[in-house]
Formats: C-alpha cells, sequence, structure tokens
C-alpha cells in the first residue's frame, strides 16, 4: 500500500512539474510576443511621425498635413520640395496631372472631405476643398490637418501649391 501511495504521489508531482513548465514556456512565448510587438515601428501602427507630415504653401497660407504610407505617397514625396500650378475642376477641386503614373490602390471613398488629398488614375493629385459624396475611386495619399481657409486660399482659378517635407 505504501508502494501505492509513493507512485500515486510521484505521478502527482511529474504531472503538476510538467503543466508549470509547459505554462512557463507559453509565459515566455506570450512574453516575446509582447516585446516583439511593443518594438514595432511607430509607423507600423498607423502613428503621425515627423515622416509623414508635410507642409503644403498655398496663396501665402501654410498648411500642414499628414500623409499615408504607401507607394504613391513614398513616390510623390521624393519629388519634394515641389511646386504645382493646379487647375480647378467642379467648383471642390484642384488637380495637377503628373506624365509618370504613381501606383494606385484605388478604393470607392463614398465621401470626400475638405482636405483629402487623393490619387486618380494613377496621374492626377488632387486637393479637395469642400465635403461631398463621390461614386469615383482614388487612392488615399493623406489629409490637410486645418482645412479652414482652404477654398478661399485656392481660389476659384488656377492654384499655385508648394509641397515640402
Amino acid at each position: 500500500m505504501g508502494k501505492l501511495w509513493f507512485i500515486a504521489a510521484l505521478m502527482a508531482v511529474l504531472c503538476v512539474s510538467g503543466c508549470s513548465a509547459e505554462s512557463s514556456v507559453a509565459g515566455q512565448k506570450n512574453a516575446s510576443a509582447v516585446t516583439a510587438k511593443s518594438l514595432e515601428p511607430a509607423e507600423a501602427k498607423g502613428a503621425v511621425t515627423l515622416a509623414n507630415k508635410i507642409k503644403l504653401n498655398i496663396s501665402q497660407q501654410e498648411y500642414t498635413a499628414v500623409l499615408e504610407d504607401n507607394p504613391a505617397t513614398r513616390q510623390l514625396m521624393a519629388k519634394f520640395p515641389m511646386t504645382l500650378e493646379m487647375e480647378e475642376l467642379n467648383g471642390n477641386e484642384k488637380y495637377y496631372q503628373f506624365a509618370e503614373g504613381f501606383p494606385a490602390n484605388d478604393e470607392d471613398i463614398g465621401q470626400i472631405h475638405a482636405g483629402d488629398i487623393m490619387l486618380f488614375a494613377s496621374h492626377y493629385v488632387v486637393i479637395f476643398y469642400k465635403d461631398f459624396p463621390s461614386q469615383y475611386r482614388y487612392t488615399r495619399l493623406g489629409h490637410i490637418d486645418n482645412p479652414k481657409g482652404l477654398a478661399e486660399a485656392l481660389g476659384s482659378g488656377k492654384a499655385v501649391v508648394s509641397f515640402r517635407k
């Protein structure tokens, strides 16, 4: 009977130590995952950084915009600083047509907001200065932080817009 008791106690100890070893390994894996996540760059989490903030000068007014992190914006930023003479369209947007195309990832936007900066048909950079619903597809480039006075700054005809990092 004593031998049976000893074997049962030994089995219980082995079982408990095995479970704690497994939970220790699982705990180490979870700790590693937490550490790995906390080491991700801020850009990967969609955080606003200096790398994706730009300045636009329009009619002697300066605006700050936050750009998306995508291939189109990286190609656009490679051209900075630049000044574009943008054309008027539809009483709600200014656009500039580039000779070369940009990598597009068009999506149904649905609602345009004043200050949106979009890519249309891979060649047109567009700055919107009014809110309105849209059925067109665009690639998001960014958004002007505070578009107050943007429509007045852009005016009714062509507009000269300077972009810089």
